[in-house]
Protein backbone atom coordinates (compact mmCIF):
# COMPACT_ATOMS: atom_id res chain seq x y z
CA UNK A 1 0.00 0.00 0.00
CA UNK A 2 1.09 3.49 -0.68
CA UNK A 3 2.51 5.41 2.47
CA UNK A 4 -0.07 8.04 4.01
CA UNK A 5 0.82 11.83 3.30
CA UNK A 6 1.46 13.58 6.70
CA UNK A 7 1.80 16.88 7.79
CA UNK A 8 5.63 17.96 9.15
CA UNK A 9 6.43 21.10 10.91
CA UNK A 10 9.01 22.29 13.88
CA UNK A 11 9.68 20.86 17.14
CA UNK A 12 9.85 23.10 20.16
CA UNK A 13 13.18 22.96 21.77
CA UNK A 14 12.24 21.25 24.92
CA UNK A 15 10.93 18.10 22.24
CA UNK A 16 14.16 18.08 19.78
CA UNK A 17 15.30 14.65 21.46
CA UNK A 18 12.35 13.23 20.08
CA UNK A 19 13.40 13.32 17.02
CA UNK A 20 16.88 12.82 17.31
CA UNK A 21 18.16 10.07 14.82
CA UNK A 22 18.50 6.90 16.91
CA UNK A 23 19.74 3.79 16.58
CA UNK A 24 16.67 1.51 14.63
CA UNK A 25 16.17 -2.20 15.00
CA UNK A 26 17.29 -3.86 12.00
CA UNK A 27 15.43 -7.65 11.45
CA UNK A 28 16.31 -10.08 9.12
CA UNK A 29 14.39 -13.48 8.00
CA UNK A 30 10.62 -11.89 8.03
CA UNK A 31 8.09 -13.14 5.81
CA UNK A 32 8.08 -11.27 2.66
CA UNK A 33 5.43 -8.89 2.25
CA UNK A 34 2.44 -10.36 0.04
CA UNK A 35 1.16 -8.58 -2.96
CA UNK A 36 -1.73 -6.16 -2.43
CA UNK A 37 -4.02 -8.73 -3.84
CA UNK A 38 -4.07 -10.70 -0.83
CA UNK A 39 -3.91 -7.84 1.75
CA UNK A 40 -7.02 -7.42 3.64
CA UNK A 41 -9.70 -4.95 3.53
CA UNK A 42 -9.71 -2.56 6.28
CA UNK A 43 -12.23 -4.19 9.30
CA UNK A 44 -15.39 -2.57 10.34
CA UNK A 45 -14.86 -0.03 13.03
CA UNK A 46 -16.41 -0.98 16.69
CA UNK A 47 -18.11 1.55 18.42
CA UNK A 48 -18.71 1.11 22.26
CA UNK A 49 -21.70 2.85 23.89
CA UNK A 50 -20.08 5.30 25.97
CA UNK A 51 -23.66 7.49 25.78
CA UNK A 52 -23.25 7.81 29.56
CA UNK A 53 -20.21 9.42 29.87
CA UNK A 54 -20.05 13.23 31.09
CA UNK A 55 -19.84 15.52 27.99
CA UNK A 56 -16.75 17.50 29.33
CA UNK A 57 -14.60 14.51 29.86
CA UNK A 58 -14.52 13.51 26.14
CA UNK A 59 -12.48 17.08 26.05
CA UNK A 60 -9.25 16.87 26.57
CA UNK A 61 -9.39 18.94 29.65
CA UNK A 62 -6.14 20.36 31.43
CA UNK A 63 -8.09 20.83 35.12
CA UNK A 64 -9.03 17.49 35.45
CA UNK A 65 -7.06 15.72 38.14
CA UNK A 66 -5.30 12.23 37.92
CA UNK A 67 -4.47 9.65 39.99
CA UNK A 68 -2.42 10.95 42.75
CA UNK A 69 -3.34 14.52 42.34
CA UNK A 70 -0.89 14.88 39.63
CA UNK A 71 -0.93 16.70 36.27
CA UNK A 72 -2.82 14.87 33.67
CA UNK A 73 -1.28 13.31 30.39
CA UNK A 74 -3.92 13.20 27.62
CA UNK A 75 -2.78 11.49 24.46
CA UNK A 76 -5.02 10.21 21.54
CA UNK A 77 -5.02 6.60 19.90
CA UNK A 78 -5.37 6.87 15.67
CA UNK A 79 -6.29 4.51 12.58
CA UNK A 80 -7.50 5.17 9.55
CA UNK A 81 -10.71 6.06 10.24
CA UNK A 82 -9.45 9.16 11.15
CA UNK A 83 -7.90 10.17 7.92
CA UNK A 84 -5.07 12.62 7.72
CA UNK A 85 -3.86 14.13 10.79
CA UNK A 86 -2.28 17.60 10.84
CA UNK A 87 0.19 16.50 13.91
CA UNK A 88 2.05 19.93 14.26
CA UNK A 89 -1.59 21.31 15.51
CA UNK A 90 -2.50 18.05 17.50
CA UNK A 91 0.23 19.55 19.33
CA UNK A 92 0.03 23.19 19.35
CA UNK A 93 -3.49 24.07 19.28
CA UNK A 94 -4.22 27.09 17.59
CA UNK A 95 -4.71 30.26 19.46
CA UNK A 96 -7.82 30.54 21.03
CA UNK A 97 -9.79 33.67 21.00
CA UNK A 98 -7.09 34.92 18.63
CA UNK A 99 -4.89 35.97 22.16
CA UNK A 100 -4.61 33.01 24.32
CA UNK A 101 -2.51 30.05 23.49
CA UNK A 102 -4.55 26.59 23.99
CA UNK A 103 -2.71 24.08 26.07
CA UNK A 104 -0.25 21.89 25.29
CA UNK A 105 -2.23 18.74 26.82
CA UNK A 106 -1.74 15.83 23.94
CA UNK A 107 1.64 14.23 24.94
CA UNK A 108 1.39 10.77 23.93
CA UNK A 109 -0.02 8.81 20.45
CA UNK A 110 -1.26 5.49 19.50
CA UNK A 111 -1.46 4.36 16.23
CA UNK A 112 -2.69 1.61 14.23
CA UNK A 113 -0.47 -0.80 12.13
CA UNK A 114 -2.49 -4.05 11.04
CA UNK A 115 -4.82 -6.92 11.68
CA UNK A 116 -4.32 -9.87 10.12
CA UNK A 117 -2.75 -8.93 6.86
CA UNK A 118 -4.18 -5.86 6.79
CA UNK A 119 -1.67 -3.07 6.80
CA UNK A 120 -3.30 0.43 7.96
CA UNK A 121 -2.43 2.49 4.73
CA UNK A 122 -2.53 6.02 7.10
CA UNK A 123 0.18 4.13 9.44
CA UNK A 124 3.37 5.36 8.08
CA UNK A 125 2.36 8.94 7.83
CA UNK A 126 1.12 8.79 11.97
CA UNK A 127 3.79 6.91 12.76
CA UNK A 128 6.45 9.27 11.68
CA UNK A 129 4.35 12.79 12.03
CA UNK A 130 4.27 11.75 15.35
CA UNK A 131 8.01 11.59 15.83
CA UNK A 132 8.16 15.16 13.69
CA UNK A 133 5.88 16.44 16.41
CA UNK A 134 7.95 15.02 19.08
CA UNK A 135 5.22 12.67 20.96
CA UNK A 136 5.62 9.55 22.96
CA UNK A 137 4.70 6.82 20.46
CA UNK A 138 3.27 3.72 20.49
CA UNK A 139 2.09 1.14 17.97
CA UNK A 140 -0.59 -1.39 17.87
CA UNK A 141 -1.27 -4.70 16.27
CA UNK A 142 -5.09 -5.91 16.55
CA UNK A 143 -4.53 -9.35 17.39
CA UNK A 144 -6.62 -12.17 15.33
CA UNK A 145 -6.54 -14.95 17.88
CA UNK A 146 -7.52 -17.02 14.97
CA UNK A 147 -4.40 -16.68 13.40
CA UNK A 148 -0.83 -17.76 14.48
CA UNK A 149 0.42 -15.39 16.97
CA UNK A 150 4.43 -15.83 15.69
CA UNK A 151 3.67 -14.84 12.41
CA UNK A 152 1.43 -12.21 13.25
CA UNK A 153 3.64 -10.65 15.23
CA UNK A 154 6.41 -10.70 12.46
CA UNK A 155 3.98 -9.15 9.72
CA UNK A 156 3.46 -6.44 12.53
CA UNK A 157 7.21 -5.42 13.19
CA UNK A 158 8.08 -5.70 9.42
CA UNK A 159 5.54 -3.39 8.85
CA UNK A 160 6.57 -0.96 11.38
CA UNK A 161 10.29 -1.22 10.79
CA UNK A 162 9.21 -0.19 6.90
CA UNK A 163 8.15 3.50 8.27
CA UNK A 164 11.71 3.57 10.64
CA UNK A 165 10.81 0.98 13.16
CA UNK A 166 11.76 1.14 16.93
CA UNK A 167 13.23 3.90 18.34
CA UNK A 168 16.13 3.10 21.14
CA UNK A 169 13.88 5.39 23.89
CA UNK A 170 10.14 6.91 23.20
CA UNK A 171 8.60 4.19 21.83
CA UNK A 172 6.04 1.34 23.02
CA UNK A 173 4.67 -2.07 21.26
CA UNK A 174 1.25 -2.75 21.78
CA UNK A 175 -1.17 -5.96 21.22
CA UNK A 176 -4.70 -4.84 21.13
CA UNK A 177 -6.18 -7.49 22.47
CA UNK A 178 -9.82 -7.35 21.84
CA UNK A 179 -10.63 -9.37 18.44
CA UNK A 180 -12.40 -12.75 18.00
CA UNK A 181 -10.98 -15.83 19.54
CA UNK A 182 -13.27 -18.56 17.97
CA UNK A 183 -13.77 -21.16 20.06
CA UNK A 184 -10.54 -21.39 21.76
CA UNK A 185 -9.81 -22.11 25.64
CA UNK A 186 -8.96 -19.13 27.94
CA UNK A 187 -5.30 -20.98 28.56
CA UNK A 188 -4.91 -20.88 24.36
CA UNK A 189 -5.69 -17.38 24.16
CA UNK A 190 -3.02 -17.07 26.92
CA UNK A 191 -0.50 -18.64 25.43
CA UNK A 192 -1.44 -17.11 22.21
CA UNK A 193 -0.57 -13.00 23.73
CA UNK A 194 2.58 -15.05 25.31
CA UNK A 195 4.15 -15.94 21.91
CA UNK A 196 3.18 -12.49 20.53
CA UNK A 197 4.54 -10.90 22.84
CA UNK A 198 7.79 -13.13 22.55
CA UNK A 199 8.00 -13.01 19.00
CA UNK A 200 7.82 -8.79 19.24
CA UNK A 201 10.55 -8.61 21.70
CA UNK A 202 12.99 -11.15 20.39
CA UNK A 203 12.33 -8.98 16.82
CA UNK A 204 13.04 -5.70 18.74
CA UNK A 205 14.71 -5.95 21.77
CA UNK A 206 11.95 -3.91 23.79
CA UNK A 207 11.87 -4.72 26.97
CA UNK A 208 9.34 -5.70 29.14
CA UNK A 209 8.28 -1.87 30.24
CA UNK A 210 7.65 -0.98 26.64
CA UNK A 211 5.10 -3.92 25.64
CA UNK A 212 1.65 -2.77 25.93
CA UNK A 213 -1.29 -4.69 25.79
CA UNK A 214 -4.88 -2.92 24.96
CA UNK A 215 -7.75 -4.26 26.80
CA UNK A 216 -10.78 -3.80 28.69
CA UNK A 217 -12.62 -6.30 31.25
CA UNK A 218 -15.70 -6.67 29.07
CA UNK A 219 -12.68 -9.24 27.21
CA UNK A 220 -9.91 -9.95 29.21
CA UNK A 221 -11.91 -11.62 32.46
CA UNK A 222 -14.16 -13.85 29.79
CA UNK A 223 -11.28 -14.82 27.33
CA UNK A 224 -8.31 -14.96 29.50
CA UNK A 225 -10.00 -15.84 32.55
CA UNK A 226 -8.32 -12.32 33.81
CA UNK A 227 -4.87 -14.00 33.99
CA UNK A 228 -1.91 -12.22 35.65
CA UNK A 229 0.85 -13.33 33.72
CA UNK A 230 1.31 -10.34 32.18
CA UNK A 231 1.31 -8.22 34.83
CA UNK A 232 3.60 -10.13 36.46
CA UNK A 233 6.09 -9.98 33.53
CA UNK A 234 5.73 -6.02 34.07
CA UNK A 235 3.95 -5.40 30.58
CA UNK A 236 1.63 -1.89 30.98
CA UNK A 237 -2.10 -1.92 30.88
CA UNK A 238 -4.15 -0.01 28.36
CA UNK A 239 -7.38 -0.33 29.09
CA UNK A 240 -10.52 0.98 27.92
CA UNK A 241 -13.44 2.08 30.05
CA UNK A 242 -16.13 5.03 28.92
CA UNK A 243 -18.20 5.99 31.68
CA UNK A 244 -16.04 4.52 34.98
CA UNK A 245 -11.88 4.19 35.64
CA UNK A 246 -11.32 0.37 34.15
CA UNK A 247 -10.96 -2.38 36.58
CA UNK A 248 -9.04 -5.40 35.91
CA UNK A 249 -8.06 -7.56 38.56
CA UNK A 250 -4.48 -7.98 39.08
CA UNK A 251 -3.55 -5.38 37.22
CA UNK A 252 -3.29 -1.35 37.41
CA UNK A 253 -3.66 0.52 33.96
CA UNK A 254 -1.11 2.76 32.77
CA UNK A 255 -3.19 3.85 30.05
CA UNK A 256 -6.90 5.13 30.45
CA UNK A 257 -9.00 5.04 27.03
CA UNK A 258 -11.79 7.00 28.43
CA UNK A 259 -13.85 8.63 25.22
CA UNK A 260 -13.82 7.56 21.38
CA UNK A 261 -15.40 11.19 20.41
CA UNK A 262 -12.82 13.37 21.54
CA UNK A 263 -12.93 17.06 19.73
CA UNK A 264 -9.02 17.42 19.24
CA UNK A 265 -7.65 20.41 16.61
CA UNK A 266 -5.84 18.78 13.87
CA UNK A 267 -8.02 15.36 13.65
CA UNK A 268 -11.20 15.49 11.70
CA UNK A 269 -14.16 14.36 13.90
CA UNK A 270 -14.19 12.74 17.03
CA UNK A 271 -11.21 10.47 17.78
CA UNK A 272 -10.07 7.80 21.07
CA UNK A 273 -8.47 9.86 24.17
CA UNK A 274 -6.37 8.46 26.96
CA UNK A 275 -4.89 9.33 29.83
CA UNK A 276 -1.41 8.71 31.40
CA UNK A 277 -2.34 7.23 35.14
CA UNK A 278 0.61 10.09 36.55
CA UNK A 279 2.54 12.97 35.19
CA UNK A 280 4.40 13.81 32.33
CA UNK A 281 7.95 13.44 33.84
CA UNK A 282 6.61 9.77 34.61
CA UNK A 283 5.34 8.75 31.12
CA UNK A 284 8.52 10.13 29.83
CA UNK A 285 10.37 7.92 31.96
CA UNK A 286 8.39 5.16 31.48
CA UNK A 287 9.38 5.30 28.08
CA UNK A 288 12.94 5.36 28.55
CA UNK A 289 14.03 9.07 27.91
CA UNK A 290 15.59 11.34 30.11
CA UNK A 291 14.18 14.18 32.07
CA UNK A 292 12.88 17.57 30.44
CA UNK A 293 15.28 20.40 31.08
Amino acid sequence: MLPARCFYGPMSETEADFAANVPRVLIAALPPTPPSSMVSKAPPYIRRDDSQFPAQRALLDPSWPTPGGSTPTFGVDVSNWEGLIDWPTVVNPPLRDGQVPAPRTVRFAFTKATQGTYRDPFFTGNWQGMAAAGLIRGVYDFGDFTKDPVLDARYFVDYVNSAGGFRAAGDFAVLDAEGKTGKRKKKTIVKWINRWTKEVQRLTGLPNKRMVIYTGSWWWGPKTGNSTKFAKKGYRLWASGYGAPPAIRGWKWSWWQYTDRAKVPGINGGTDANVWKSSNASLRKAAGLPPLP
